[in-house]
C-alpha cells in the first residue's frame, strides 16, 4: 500500500495547523491588549475625573488603536483613534528632532559647530566661553533660562515669524553649554528656526513634506489648528480644585509644542521609529541614523538615565524606556519605545495632568513587555567619597527649570510648581536624607553605593533602578548640584527657598492684620464710648499702620487679580494691562517705606513698646518689599516692557 499521498496530507494539515496557531498567537495580542484596556481604562478615566483618552500601542506587527470615554463631559459622542485631533505639546519636539537628524544626514548641518552659524537674522549672545551646537540643542543642555511670558498667542494672527520671535524673546543663557541638563522650549524653538534657514523652507511646510506626507499623517498639522472635519474634545484644565474648560489657544514656540495629531497618525511615526526609519518600506531615515538617535548623548552619570536626541531615557518597574511627554493647556500626552522590542505607546487625555497616563503607563509595561532584565552594572571596583564630602553636599536645591528673569518668578512661592528638597549628608551612616519641601512634605533616606551614587536597595539587595542619587559639579552659589535621573536641581540658600518665603510673607501678614485688628478694636471702643456719652478722645492712625494697611489691600489686589480675574492662560500672551499698573504699586510702596523710615528714625526718642510694634510694622514693609525684589516685581518695568500684553 502506497502511504505517500496519506503522509504529505498529515504534512500539509499540520503546517496549516502551525500557520493557523501563528495567526491566532498574533491575533491573540490585540485581543489581549483590548481586554486588559477594557477592563482598566473606565475605571481609571472615573479615578482621575478624565472625559476621554485615545491610545496607540504597537508590539512588532500587532497595532492597537482605542479610543475610550467622550470628547466633553457634556458631550455625547466617542473619543476615536482616527477621527478625534489631539494636540500633544512637547511631543512635537521629536518630530522636530526627527527634521534636524534628516539634515544632519543630508550633510547640511552638524551637530557640533557652533549654532550661529546658521542664524542670519541674529545671533546669540554668549556669556560663556562655549558656543551652543545642535547637539546641546536636543539633549537640553543649551543652558537656557525658561520663559513662559509671551511665549503663546490668543489668536493666529499674533504669532510672530518663528525669527522674529526668538530675536526678541529668546531667554538667556544662564549655565555653561554641556554642563547640565535644563529642559527648555525656546531650545526646539530655535532647532526649527534652523531647520528654516537650513532648507529654505517654513518649518510646517517641512513637517508636511518630510514627515507627514511620507508617514501618511493626514490629520497631522503643526499650525496650532485642527482639521476642520474633525471634532475637537473639550480641553479640561483642573484650576483651584476645578475642572474648567480652556479656550485652546497658539504657541509662538511652534517646532516645540504646536503639533496636532490623531493616535492613528501617530502611531505611523511609532512603526517608523521601531522599523529602522521605514514606514511602508519609505524611508523618513537611515537605520544608522535611527540608532543615532536612541543612542544616549548626553549622562550626568554612567548609571543614570540620559537623553538622546530628543528622547528621554527611564526607568518604569525596572525597564529602560525611551519616552516623552507632553503636557498644554487642557491635553496631556505621552510616548514611549523599547527599541530591542519593537514596543511603541501613546496616550493622550483631553485635561492637563499626567495623573492617569502615569498610573496606566507601568501597568501596560508590566502586561506587554518581556521581563525586566538585570540593569547592566559597570561597577567592578566602586569607590566611596571621601566623608567630609557630605557636608558641602547638605543643603536646599530646587529644579532648574523656572524663570529667573521675569516676574514669572513668582511660581517659586506656589506649591507644586517648582520642586525643592532640603538633603541631608550622614558621613557616619554614609546616607542622604530627602526631605521634599511643600505643604505636605515627605522625606526618603538613600545609601552610598559608590562612584558618587545613593540610592535605595531593592528586595535582592541590588541596587534599585529609581531613584538614583548623584552630584554634578555647580557654577553658583554652592559647589555642587543634585541629580536625581536626569532631573537637576541646583542649590539655593535658605532665604531663597519656599519655607522661607512663606515664614517672611505669613509673618507680614500676620502683623497687617493685627494692624488692621488694632485700628477696629479702637474705633470700637471710640464708638461704645460716644454711644454711653463719655468724653470722646479723637481717632487716630498711625502712618505705619496705614502703610501695613496699604501693603495688605496690595496683597488682596494682587492675589486677587491672579486667581480670581485672570485665566491661566493669559501671562501666556503677556502682561495684561491691568497687572502692568499693579506691578508700578511696589515703586510707590518703597518709596513710602523709605520716607516711613526716615520718619521713624527721626522721632526715635526712646524705644517703648509703641516704638516696637512700630518698628514690627516697619519690619514688615521690608519684608514684603524683599519677596518683591526676589520675585522680580521690583525690576519689572526695567526688563518687561516687551510683554506688555493688550487685551483687545
Amino acid at each position: 500500500m502506497n502511504r505517500t499521498p496519506f503522509t504529505k496530507y498529515i504534512l500539509v494539515m499540520l503546517i496549516l495547523a502551525l500557520t493557523m496557531a501563528i495567526f491566532a498567537n498574533e491575533k491573540s495580542t490585540e485581543e489581549k491588549v483590548t481586554q486588559f484596556l477594557d477592563q482598566h481604562v473606565h475605571s481609571l478615566l472615573d479615578k482621575h475625573h478624565v472625559s476621554g483618552t485615545v491610545i496607540a500601542l504597537v508590539n512588532r506587527d500587532t497595532v492597537v488603536l482605542k479610543g475610550y470615554g467622550k470628547l466633553g463631559f457634556d458631550i455625547d459622542k466617542p473619543m476615536s483613534p482616527l477621527q478625534t485631533p489631539v494636540f500633544v505639546a512637547s511631543l512635537s519636539k521629536l518630530f522636530t528632532a526627527t527634521g534636524i537628524m534628516q539634515l544632519y544626514e543630508q550633510g547640511k548641518l552638524s551637530l557640533y559647530m557652533d549654532t550661529n552659524m546658521y542664524l542670519r537674522d541674529f545671533q546669540i549672545e554668549y556669556p560663556f566661553s562655549e558656543p551652543i551646537t545642535i547637539h546641546h540643542l536636543l539633549t537640553h543642555t543649551a543652558g537656557f533660562d525658561d520663559r513662559f511670558l509671551g511665549m503663546g498667542a490668543k489668536i493666529q494672527d499674533h504669532i510672530l515669524p518663528l525669527g522674529v520671535y526668538l530675536s526678541k524673546r529668546l531667554p538667556p543663557i544662564v549655565f555653561p553649554p554641556g554642563t547640565t541638563i535644563s529642559y527648555s522650549n525656546h531650545g526646539f524653538a530655535l532647532l526649527g528656526y534652523i531647520m528654516e534657514e537650513v532648507s529654505g523652507k517654513k518649518f510646517n511646510d517641512y513637517m508636511k513634506e518630510n514627515l507627514f506626507t511620507p508617514l501618511e499623517m493626514i490629520n497631522s498639522r503643526f499650525d496650532g489648528t485642527y482639521p476642520e472635519n474633525l471634532k475637537l474634545p473639550q480641553p479640561y484644565l483642573e484650576y483651584l480644585g476645578r475642572s474648567e474648560v480652556i479656550t485652546m489657544d497658539f504657541a509662538q514656540t511652534s517646532p516645540a509644542s504646536s503639533l496636532c495629531t490623531t493616535a492613528e497618525d501617530f502611531s505611523h511615526y511609532l512603526i517608523a521609529m521601531l522599523n529602522n526609519g521605514l514606514y511602508k518600506n519609505r524611508p523618513i531615515l537611515r537605520p544608522e541614523t535611527v540608532t543615532l538617535m536612541f543612542t544616549p548623548r548626553y549622562k550626568l552619570h554612567p548609571l543614570l538615565p540620559g537623553y538622546a536626541c530628543c528622547w528621554e531615557e527611564r526607568f518604569i518597574n525596572g525597564k529602560k524606556v525611551l519616552q516623552h511627554s507632553g503636557l498644554t493647556w487642557g491635553f496631556s500626552s505621552h510616548t514611549l519605545i523599547i527599541p530591542d522590542e519593537q514596543f511603541g505607546l501613546f496616550i493622550s487625555i483631553n485635561k492637563g495632568t499626567h495623573t492617569f497616563i502615569n498610573e496606566l503607563i507601568p501597568m501596560l509595561i508590566e502586561n506587554f513587555t518581556l521581563p525586566v532584565k538585570n540593569v547592566e552594572n559597570a561597577r567592578k571596583h566602586p569607590s566611596l567619597v571621601d566623608e567630609s564630602f557630605y557636608t558641602p553636599i547638605t543643603g536646599f536645591y530646587r529644579h532648574n527649570r523656572y524663570c529667573r528673569n521675569d516676574y514669572f518668578k513668582l511660581a517659586t512661592f506656589l506649591p507644586g510648581l517648582t520642586h525643592e528638597y532640603y538633603v541631608y549628608g550622614n558621613a557616619v551612616e554614609r546616607t542622604l536624607t530627602l526631605k521634599y519641601l511643600a505643604f505636605q512634605s515627605r522625606e526618603w533616606k538613600v545609601e552610598e553605593m559608590g562612584d558618587m551614587l545613593w540610592s535605595r536597595k531593592n528586595k535582592y539587595g541590588e541596587m534599585a533602578t529609581s531613584p538614583r542619587i548623584s552630584f554634578i559639579k555647580s557654577y553658583q552659589k554652592k559647589p555642587y548640584q543634585l541629580v536625581m535621573g536626569n532631573d537637576v536641581y541646583e542649590p539655593i540658600y535658605f532665604w531663597e527657598t519656599k519655607l522661607f518665603q512663606y515664614i517672611v510673607f505669613f509673618s507680614c501678614i500676620t502683623v497687617y492684620l493685627v494692624n488692621v485688628w488694632t485700628v477696629i478694636y479702637r474705633f470700637f471702643l471710640l464708638c461704645i464710648t460716644h454711644l454711653l456719652g463719655k468724653r470722646k478722645n479723637k481717632f487716630k492712625i498711625n502712618y505705619l499702620q496705614l502703610l501695613t494697611f496699604t501693603f495688605l489691600l496690595y496683597i488682596l489686589c494682587f492675589g486677587g487679580y491672579l486667581f480670581i480675574f485672570l485665566k491661566p492662560q493669559t501671562l501666556g500672551y503677556g502682561t495684561p494691562l491691568g497687572l502692568f499698573f499693579i506691578l508700578i504699586i511696589p515703586f510707590i510702596l518703597a518709596s513710602l517705606t523709605i520716607l516711613a523710615t526716615i520718619r521713624f528714625i527721626i522721632t526715635l526718642k526712646t524705644l517703648d513698646v509703641k516704638k516696637i510694634i512700630d518698628l514690627m510694622s516697619l519690619l514688615s514693609c521690608y519684608g514684603l518689599l524683599f519677596l518683591a525684589h526676589y520675585w522680580n516685581i521690583l525690576d519689572f518695568h526695567f526688563t518687561g516692557w516687551d510683554t506688555l500684553y493688550f487685551n483687545w
